[in-house]
């Protein structure tokens, strides 16, 4: 019986060292779960605070998209009414001396483009469009006119019409 009792007293020692090695593992494990709990409330903090920044971009985009399309609107709606002034005029009997005042039309029409580039100019500096938004802008341009940009330059910087109408 005594070496019955004897291995019994050696089984709970090895029990009890058993014991504390796994209490020892199961500290360290915790300690590790609660760095990484930290590391994720941390990734979590940055991601809200990352979404809530593109929330506030997209809110943002979608004003200034809005706004672009209002003004391709209005470019546009003055577009045929330019058109259609254009289309009356050209109905009517004009002779020889009204010649003058056809051309001023003209340069008239011409410095509005000039103000168009550079309120895109100035919206181009000011928004820092992506290169898409500006290739469709010069793009909604050109088709509204018929003409590019640079030919819109070009027929600005006309001397006559600086003669005319000097800056």
């Amino acid at each position: 019986m005594s070496s019955e009792l004897e291995s019994l007293k050696q089984r709970i020692t090895e029990l009890e060292t058993n014991n504390a090695k796994l209490e020892a593992e199961k500290a360290e494990i915790e300690i590790k779960n609660a760095e990484l709990l930290k590391q994720v409330i941390k990734k979590d903090a940055k991601h809200d605070a990352e979404n809530v920044k593109l929330g506030a971009t997209i809110e943002k985009l979608k004003y200034e998209n809005a706004e672009l399309k209002d003004r391709i609107t209005k470019v546009k709606q003055n577009q045929l009414q330019n058109d259609s002034a254009k289309g009356t005029q050209d109905k009517r009997n004009i002779t020889p001396n009204n010649n003058l005042s056809n051309f001023n039309l003209g340069a008239v029409h011409h410095e509005k483009l000039l103000k168009e580039k550079e309120m895109d100019n100035f919206l181009l500096e000011e928004k820092k469009l992506s290169k898409a938004e500006q290739a469709s802008l010069n793009q909604d341009q050109e088709s509204d006119t018929g003409c590019s940009t640079s030919e819109k330059i070009l027929e600005v910087s006309n001397p006559v019409t600086e003669i005319f109408w000097p800056k």
